[in-house]
């Protein structure tokens, strides 16, 4: 998130911990039971940016070594759940509901839904008076490694032959006890279904994701 920030690894050891490959707008401390990492707020380009931070030890013969990876985030407006079935009948006992973490972000006049673990970008079109978003379908959202090619993922409306048709999702945010959730609707489907496709050049390749019902949902501390 913006700002300075540090977090907190516990971290036993016996012996001196060396530490490389730090950058400029990071502070590496080490303890006698923890390592303090700490952002420093003197960066606004871009949405994040990335280290890899490695710790070394050794005692006599031995040695270990690890790799902490850390990333910054800006320009957040704010840290949600994405969620979704994995069919339409989300009353049957055999759907399954799944999340996955993401963040809305402002990038100069643009915005996205930005989802970390698989680097994925949604552009948005985002209406801060009504708290709407909307979210088009058939853009590219990122790539993918495939047996050695890499494929670019399209979302898109959840059949095939109307891959193509550039749909748009809305949804608008709405308080549900301490929950900020904003399930996502279209007026041209009964079934709501995200679709996340694999091409490799302009030739199909298949499905990578199915999310049925999508909605996000605020993540409360």
């Amino acid at each position: 998130t913006d700002g300075v920030l540090y977090a907190s690894i516990a971290l036993k050891h016996n012996a001196t911990v060396d530490v490389a490959d730090v950058p400029e707008w990071l502070n590496v401390e080490i303890s006698t039971d923890s390592v303090k990492i700490t952002a420093l707020a003197d960066y606004n380009a871009g949405i994040k940016r990335e280290a890899q931070i490695k710790l070394s030890s050794s005692l006599g013969e031995q040695s270990v070594s690890e790799t902490i990876s850390v990333t910054q985030y800006f320009n957040i407006i704010g840290s949600y759940y994405l969620y979704f079935y994995n069919a339409a009948d989300i009353d049957n006992e055999e759907t399954k509901r799944y999340r996955i973490p993401t963040v809305l972000l402002k990038e100069d006049d643009s915005y996205y839904l930005y989802v970390p673990n698989m680097e994925w970008y949604f552009s948005l079109e985002y209406d801060e008076q009504t708290a709407t978003i909307s979210l088009n379908t058939f853009e590219e959202i990122g790539e993918m490694d495939y047996e050695g090619t890499t494929l670019t993922l399209v979302s898109t409306i959840g059949t095939i032959d109307k891959m193509g048709i550039k749909a748009s999702y809305n949804a608008t945010f709405d308080f549900d006890g301490e929950q900020l959730q904003a399930p996502f609707i279209s007026d041209n489907q009964d079934v709501i279904r995200l679709l996340i496709v694999a091409f490799d050049g302009d030739e199909y390749i298949g499905n990578v994701q199915n999310m049925y019902h999508p909605y996000l949902q605020k993540i409360v501390e």
